[in-house]
């Protein structure tokens, strides 16, 4: 098997040398055709145009191609060694067709000529012709229609399965993530009172601050940013049940800049 890729690599690079070489034969013989020097750009006329459909052949045999193998099984002639040995060799094919047709020929010139433009159009025959519509003819024969169906059904069902088990996951997530807000919920209940309260006396002395800032360290250290906003929003809650002016309340997301990652926009303000 890994001969047989060897060999077909080996042949694939030797056609794709000789197409190359043939392209530029062609482009020369187009420039002395017009009679320019060859910084001159060529004309399209000629030669040119084999030069063209060179480009699209070589586009055509970079997509057809790079999607055919991915099914084998649903091109059982197109990717058999045989055709693959064909295929590869087709500039190689059209060369000896082309010395055949030139066998009379004893200008080297125009056989070398001859040479290059049937393997050129060998090459666009088979990559961008013959190719494609086999494959075509492939796809509506009923076994390869059927392994076409299978394998569809089991994209299709990988892909439930992928969604299935997101969907389990996002549920998972949002589960914990209600138990963790109801445990926060408990844990933070009489330090968000504590922080009303303190809110309430409008005593805003050094430790009364520190105070404060100790509750928004413990809440980090429990959960990070989503445990202190969480404080802050039962505390800010509380404050607003009892009182109508919620602005001391604010104070405390100025106590607690640079806990953490957590930034008062009011701080930015200031500043």
């Amino acid at each position: 098997m890994m001969n047989t890729r060897h060999t077909l690599k080996l042949l694939h690079l030797a056609g794709i040398i000789w197409f190359f070489f043939s392209a530029f034969i062609l482009a020369f013989a187009a420039m002395k055709q017009s009679g320019q020097r060859w910084w001159i750009v060529i004309p399209l006329s000629g030669y040119s145009v084999i030069i063209i459909i060179m480009v699209v052949s070589l586009q055509f045999f970079s997509t057809l191609r790079a999607g055919k193998r991915v099914a084998a099984e649903e091109h059982p002639l197109t990717t058999s060694p045989y055709y693959l040995v064909f295929y590869d060799a087709a500039p190689l094919l059209g060369a000896i067709l082309g010395s055949i047709i030139a066998t009379n020929t004893y200008n080297a010139y125009q056989y070398l000529l001859t040479l290059v433009m049937g393997s050129l159009f060998m090459t666009f025959f088979t990559w961008v012709v013959a190719d494609p519509l086999l494959q075509t003819g492939e796809m509506y024969l009923p076994s390869s229609r059927k392994l076409r169906q299978q394998r569809i059904e089991m994209i299709r069902a990988e892909n439930r399965k992928r969604q299935e088990a997101n969907e389990r996951l996002l549920a998972q997530l949002e589960a914990d993530s209600i138990i963790e807000e109801q445990v926060w919920q408990k844990r933070l209940e009489p330090a968000a009172n504590e922080l009303c309260e303190l809110f309430a006396s409008q005593e805003w002395a050094e430790e009364c601050r520190m105070q404060a800032i100790e509750y928004g360290v413990k809440a980090w250290q429990m959960g990070g940013l989503g445990c202190m906003k969480k404080m802050h929003d039962l505390a800010l809650e509380k404050y607003r049940q009892k009182y109508s002016d919620p602005q001391p309340a604010e104070m405390l997301e100025i106590w607690w800049d640079g806990i953490g990652s957590w930034q008062s926009k009011w701080a930015e303000l200031e500043v």
